[in-house]
């Protein structure tokens, strides 16, 4: 039997209505709330909504905070950027492990924008995001300076050394 079928007063449909329209509002309501509620640092602003940490990109900044090493490692808390400079890392791969720290995210300037002022650069490059402790990221540079950006929240720490690999010069790769 369709609905078409039964015979339903005008007033019954109204309430009927009604009250679907009210439950849909209601739904939609908390499904709003649940999801603003799903993301912890989302803000209304100049840049629009944000999801990022009040850190924000560090790329940004028209002096961000420069990170230097002690020896091979890198440390710090929140975001910033270290820069090599092409005569030190020669195109080297360098490898990235994570120390200490609950997530690092690594981006890399393209050669085309260095030492551009930050209203005139592009977004970076994604590089890895390391979640975890012994995390390793591999960082390739250009044939430029290297500007690897680091964009957290929390106190970080991790290694930044050149990367080991065996180079394939028969087509075959063979394990070690």
């Amino acid at each position: 039997m369709s609905m078409r079928a039964v015979s339903v007063s005008s007033a019954a449909r109204r309430r009927i209505r009604t009250f679907s329209i009210w439950l849909w509002v209601w739904g939609a309501v908390v499904l709003s709330i649940g999801a603003f509620g799903t993301f912890t640092n989302v803000g209304f602003g100049g840049n629009g909504l944000g999801i990022i940490g009040a850190n924000g990109n560090p790329w940004d900044d028209a002096d961000p905070t420069v990170f230097e090493p002690v020896g091979t490692t890198y440390s710090g808390d929140g975001s910033g950027v270290i820069r090599i400079p092409l005569e030190e890392h020669n195109q080297d791969a360098y490898a990235v492990t994570l120390v200490t720290g609950d997530y690092v995210d690594l981006y890399v300037t393209p050669a085309s924008d260095i030492n551009q002022p930050a209203t005139d650069r592009g977004y970076p490059d994604t590089i890895a995001y390391i979640y975890g402790p012994d995390d390793i990221a591999l960082v390739l540079p250009e044939e430029a300076d290297l500007e690897l950006w680091v964009r957290s929240d929390d106190a970080w720490e991790f290694t930044l050394e050149k990367a080991e690999f065996t180079e394939i010069t028969d087509g075959f790769a063979s394990g070690s």
